[in-house]
């Protein structure tokens, strides 16, 4: 058989390459999956040479914190990106954790690019368009660039080929190193002296070895260190060492701790020991030490070192911890790993699937994939003296990145109970079998070690796993490294506009995961990607963006606006009403997340009853009143909460007061300033409005705060296109109409209630704030004698008011600010207001209780000309409803 031509060498015109150890990125961990890190490391890369130098960047997911650059050949300044560059002298601001980083550069011990590609690598050409808003003096690297600094090479995977060749010594020659003067042994005189305030040893300065000009590889710095121990005394007439005899019989020496005795045995069985120097100069000995076996054995009991004492246990503790301040034992490193583990993956799913073996894993189990993992070894090697937080996080939060699916549910899914017992690789073939198994295959692919489906990663046998996952699911979307959509129906060769009309866009469920994950890739049921993106986040497509605004009724910047938790409730429920759910209760529990609700239990079976108790505890939590701005049925929950989401989908602006325009606010104070007004009355409704309390429910019962205006039973009513249009004359509004289908010749009594009291406090607000003191806003300075009042001023100035008038309503005056409040809120009374029916369902000691009526129809009525404030003062009020 032939033989393969042999790879030619690299030619005068291939590039170098260039290995970068844990390359930079503005977000302090840089995964060149991300544009913003790619951008950001480019720049960093742009700061050190020149970037017409800068050709490529080459990454690989399984060679973690390193990535290789393709630099111009004949490029003359490599000495100013090869080296040691410190984090703390390039960046304008480090912060505590990016002082104690750095970056490494060094010569790729691969020659080309196409060695390169073949062994997995992935080349990505730099792109004008990142330097597009970059420049050398820019707010997060210095300018200029400070010099780097030399540096060994590092501790590399010894199962996969090496990166990294030696610095040269003629680029980057070892800078002298000061390196600490040997400490005193602990128990000595020198360490107790030193303990006693002494001089400390001096620091011992070393230099090491220039390499020669030739372009040897540098050894890396020579750290030369002076001996801390005495040398024996020799006897130059005997030519001898004394206390050691000479031979071939003589062993090592074996020194006591401190200044003790030594004892030297030879092979013959003789023991020789020198003598301390507090027993030679009979001086009693400062510290107490214990005799060893060999002294005890050769010396007098008078000439013994004194027995132990509390002091050597001191001695040992401070020996020990000394020692432990310069070492650190792979078992701590193990247990600081295994930490930061557990901190990891403690808000992650429950269960995942292990893409390389395809069987689910528990967590104990993740933790337990990550030690047998390369990098674990690796960490636990390379950590003596100090632990690398930094390092030890980037690398289990990149080990633990896992990707989440997003589908349209099908019959026959693999289930928990199924999977739990075979991999996924070994399913029987088909439809949906086949969906989990190439999604498994992409993520690992991709190099992404986990994986997590809604089908088979969830216990629902189990109601607290099934309640965690219900709750948690919102939170575990937005920590995914990528959600991936698989779009049943939509097939390889569709335009665009497929993904509006995809079945995907219709599901509850689907809208928190698009709204939660960060990174999204869409694929057809050919598994191709949608409209052939190469985008590495569709969810910066133009063309997604543009269906999804059309399938949302958002734009981009209010979708992406959207945040879990009370706010935006009324754009939320919008959304939600537009979708569809298989059970009636997910289209309550789907909305879990975005409402960042997690004290909700879940009951499948209680029906419509999910739906109110969401909107129930949502209403209490935020106070929001436009929650009840819906027509239609009621649920069995409290008649103020609808039944289904579906009486969402349309604005709630026809419930609520109108604004009232500035120009239009103005016209109505001038128009009406001749008029009287009741300033107590208006001060009295404002303060009764202010102090209600928000709306809360408790118990299936909904306190809530409102106008209630009681009118007449309803005796009169005609029928059309089979609607009731009821008549009837209500003191304050005159006649009122009402179209229902609802039977009202049983009602005895019946009450028209606004609940939107806060509409009505902001039109207060916008017309100029709540009711203010005279002595808070000071009137206008008027002009002195003599002083003249520009022209523009002049026209643009307010008609003088009547001589005649009772108050004199000048603009900034407490005058003008109470009555423009006064006069906006009768304007929104005088128009049409939307009420809700109420009428009386129970009575008991504690009160009244209420239950809303004719609830699909949108009631609205309009205040007299002769309704005073001090009516409406008297029907403040709050009601129970059921």
């Amino acid at each position: 058989m032939p033989k393969r031509i042999p790879t030619p060498p690299p030619g005068d015109d291939e590039p170098r390459y260039l290995t970068v150890v844990h390359p930079y990125a503005i977000s302090g961990t840089c995964d060149m999956e991300l544009p913003k890190d790619r951008q950001d490391f480019a720049c960093w890369v742009a700061s050190c040479i020149d970037k017409d130098a800068f050709f490529a960047i080459f990454h690989k997911p399984s060679s973690r914190g390193m990535v290789i650059i393709e630099i111009k050949r004949d490029y003359p300044h490599f000495d100013h990106i090869l080296g040691e560059h410190r984090w703390s002298e390039f960046l304008q601001k480090p912060t505590k954790e990016e002082k104690d980083r750095v970056t490494q550069v060094f010569h790729c011990t691969y020659s080309t690019g196409r060695i390169l590609q073949k062994n997995g690598w992935k080349r990505i050409d730099v792109d004008e368009a990142w330097f597009k808003a970059w420049s050398p003096q820019n707010r997060h690297i210095k300018f200029p660039y400070p010099q780097t600094h030399f540096c060994d090479v590092p501790v590399e995977d010894h199962t996969s080929h090496p990166l990294c060749r030696p610095l040269p010594g003629a680029v980057k020659t070892p800078s002298v190193e000061v390196i600490a003067a040997p400490q005193p042994v602990v128990g000595s005189p020198a360490w107790i002296q030193s303990k006693d305030g002494g001089p400390s040893p001096a620091p011992v300065t070393t230099q090491s070895k220039k390499p020669s000009a030739l372009g040897a590889w540098g050894q890396g710095a020579v750290k030369i260190q002076a001996s801390a121990k005495p040398s024996p005394t020799v006897n130059k007439s005997a030519n001898k060492v004394v206390g050691i005899p000479q031979g071939p019989h003589t062993a090592a020496r074996i020194p006591a701790v401190g200044d003790g005795p030594i004892a030297v045995k030879a092979s013959n069985g003789r023991t020789w020991a020198k003598m301390p120097k507090w027993r030679q100069t009979g001086i009693t000995p400062p510290v107490s030490r214990e005799s060893t076996p060999a002294t005890r054995a050769i010396l007098p009991a008078a000439h013994q070192a004194p027995a132990a004492s509390s002091g050597l246990s001191a001695r040992k503790n401070a020996w020990e911890s000394e020692r432990g301040d310069r070492y650190i034992s792979p078992s701590s490193t193990r247990a600081t790993i295994r930490k930061i583990v557990q901190r990891t993956i403690r808000d992650f799913p429950r269960v995942l699937i292990n893409t390389t073996t395809g069987r689910l894993h528990n967590k104990a189990e993740q933790a337990s994939a990550f030690e047998s993992f390369l990098i674990f070894n690796e960490l636990v090697s390379s950590t003596t003296t100090r632990i690398d937080y930094v390092r030890i996080k980037h690398e289990v939060r990149q080990y633990f990145r896992y990707v989440m699916l997003s589908h349209k549910l099908e019959d026959n899914e693999p289930v928990f109970e199924k999977v739990i017992h075979v991999a996924v690789y070994d399913l029987e073939r088909s439809p949906t079998h086949d969906k989990l198994q190439t999604f498994c295959k992409i993520v690992r692919d991709a190099g992404l070690n986990w994986a997590w489906s809604n089908t088979c990663c969830i216990d629902r046998s189990d109601h607290f796993v099934l309640q965690e996952a219900l709750v948690a699911m919102f939170e575990w979307y937005q920590g995914c490294a990528m959600m991936i959509v698989f779009l049943r129906g939509v097939r390889a060769s569709s335009q665009r506009g497929a993904l509006l009309k995809s079945i995907w866009n219709t599901r509850a469920w689907t809208l928190q995961e698009y709204i939660a994950a960060k990174v999204v890739h869409f694929y057809t049921e050919d598994w191709t990607p949608y409209l052939n993106l190469e985008l590495p986040n569709h969810k910066e497509s133009p063309e997604v963006i543009s269906e999804m605004e059309q399938a949302t009724g958002l734009s981009a910047e209010q979708f992406m606006a959207l945040r879990p938790g009370l706010t935006s409730i009324r754009e939320k429920l919008r959304l939600a009403s537009t979708r569809q759910t298989t059970l009636v209760e997910d289209a309550a529990y789907s909305l879990l997340g975005i409402f960042s609700v997690t004290s909700l239990e879940t009951i499948y079976g209680e029906g419509e009853v999910s739906l109110g108790r969401l909107l129930a505890h949502v209403l209490t939590g935020s106070g929001d009143v436009s929650i009840l701005a819906w027509t239609g049925k009621f649920g069995s929950f409290n008649s103020c909460l609808p039944a289904h989401i579906t009486v969402f989908n349309g604005p709630a602006t026809s419930h609520l007061p109108p604004a009232i325009p500035e120009a239009e606010m103005e016209k109505i104070i001038i128009a009406s300033h001749t008029s009287s007004f009741d300033l107590d009355a208006a001060l009295s409704l404002y303060d009764r409005l202010s102090e209600l309390p928000a709306p809360w429910s408790a118990a299936s019962r909904v306190k809530l705060p409102c106008i209630a205006f009681q009118i007449p039973p309803i005796s009169r009513y005609r029928k059309r296109s089979g609607r009731r249009i009821c008549c009837v004359d209500a003191p304050a509004f005159g006649m009122v109409e009402i179209t229902t289908r609802h039977d009202f010749s049983q009602t005895k009594s019946l009450y028209l209630v606004h609940p939107w009291l806060d509409s009505l406090l902001e039109q207060e607000n916008m017309c100029g704030g709540a009711f203010v003191e005279d002595d808070v806003v000071p009137p206008p300075t008027p002009p002195t004698d003599g002083e003249e009042i520009p022209d523009d001023e002049l026209e643009d100035s307010m008609p003088l008011p009547d001589p005649s008038c009772r108050h004199t309503l000048l603009p900034g005056t407490p005058q003008w600010t109470e009555r423009r409040s006064h006069d906006g809120l009768l304007h929104v009374l005088d128009s049409h207001l939307v009420h809700l029916l109420l009428t009386p369902a129970a009575s008991s000691g504690l009160g009244t209780d209420y239950k809303r009526v004719a609830a699909e129809c949108l009631i609205t009525v309009q205040f007299q000309e002769h309704v005073s404030l001090a009516d409406i003062l008297d029907n403040v009020r709050t009601l129970d409803v059921l």
